[in-house]
Order: structure tokens, then sequence, then C-alpha cells
């Protein structure tokens, strides 16, 4: 695979108990390290502009996988945790232990359990335990309303097994008028601060990411 924004695979030792793998660096942490623990881990806050670059660059990411080969790639378990970011915050797609390629001729592949973050695993996946493009991109929307709102998954699901929670609770806010209350407190802080500009961008970002 040769795409800016997947983690370029430098070489790597099969001759070892445990494979060994190097990969190009990209050290300045992962996506929800950034989101959730910068001051703690002393990196400079994710900006607006920062996360729009970001869902640009996992999308172009998906796209590649999903279209450049003859037999399409599933990531499957986009999830913050899953992106690494360099030192210009350039993300990097890492990970594909659960990526699956697409059989000839088919348009799904089965599959017995996928490991996921609650509020990630679409709901066509957890009705047929079955997984396509379609997953991936719901996986996606759930990774921008992450952006767009701060929140970790499973901090709104505790005590439920809901898997929309991150998505009903952008709805009812939304639906209430209430969107920028749950807009996270950098984004509203930046230097930008809320003009009509980005108030529009976060509206449209906010209806990409619930389709």
């Amino acid at each position: 695979m040769c795409h800016k924004n997947i983690l370029k695979l430098i070489g790597c030792c099969l001759d070892t108990q445990i494979p060994i793998f190097i990969f190009e660096s990209a050290v300045y942490g992962t996506l929800d390290e950034h989101n959730h623990n910068p001051r703690e881990l002393h990196f400079e806050p994710l900006l607006w502009t920062h996360r729009l670059r970001i869902a640009m660059e996992v999308a172009n990411s998906l796209a590649y996988l999903h279209v450049r080969f003859s037999r399409p790639i599933l990531f499957s378990g986009i999830k913050p945790s899953g992106i690494l970011l360099d030192e210009n915050y350039v993300a990097k797609l890492f990970d594909f232990s659960q990526s699956k390629s697409i059989p000839e001729g088919e348009s799904r592949v089965n599959v017995k359990y996928l490991k996921g973050a609650l509020g990630y695993i679409a709901p066509e996946y957890m009705e047929a335990l079955v997984h396509n493009e379609k997953c991936d991109v719901y996986n996606f929307g759930g990774l921008l309303l992450l952006l767009l709102t701060g929140k970790r998954v499973h901090d709104l699901a505790r005590g439920t097994k809901d898997e929309s929670v991150l998505s009903g609770y952008v709805k009812k806010h939304s639906e209430n008028n209430r969107l920028f209350e749950i807009v996270g407190p950098i984004i509203v802080g930046d230097d930008q601060g809320l003009c009509p500009e980005k108030e529009q961008q976060l509206q449209d970002f906010k209806e990409l990411a619930l389709r």
C-alpha cells in the first residue's frame, strides 16, 4: 500500500517467534490521546482546522482501500486509538489486524467477531455478522462525531449497551437547537471563536456524520 495517510511499513522480520514490523515514524501520539489528554501528554490542543483535515485524510485513506484494489479492503474497526498523528498533525491509519478483502464476486464478508469500541460498530454487523464498505462508513461517522464533540463513546455509554449512544446524544441536542452546547470546548475557544463561517461548518459536519 502506498498512501500518505496509511502508516508505511518499512520492513519486517518473520524469523522470530513474534514477528517484528518496522513502520515509518509517527511519534505524535494517537488521535484518542490528542482528543482527550493533550495537556497531560504535553500535546497542543486539536483546533478545528486540524480536526477538519484529519477527517478529510481518514476519508481519503478509506476511499483508497475501498476502490484502489480489485478486491476492496475493509479496514474494519476505525477508532481514534487506531489513528496516529505525525508532527504535522497528518493522520495515519494503522493496525490492519482486523482488515479483510471482499472475495471476488461478493459484496460483503462474514465475520464471526469484530473487536471495536462501543458506538463504532455498524448495525448491519451487529444484526447479521456481515461486513462491507458501508460498515467502514458507519465507523467513520462515529469518528466525525467524536471530532465534533470531543466525547469518548464509552463515557456516554456507561450503564448501557446502546451502540448508537453518541449519535443519539448529538441528535438530541441538535433537535433542541443546542448543538453548540456539545461542541468540544477547544473548538469553541480556539483562535477563530464561533464565527458564522465556523458555525455553518459545524452544522454541515454534524449532518455528514449523522447520515
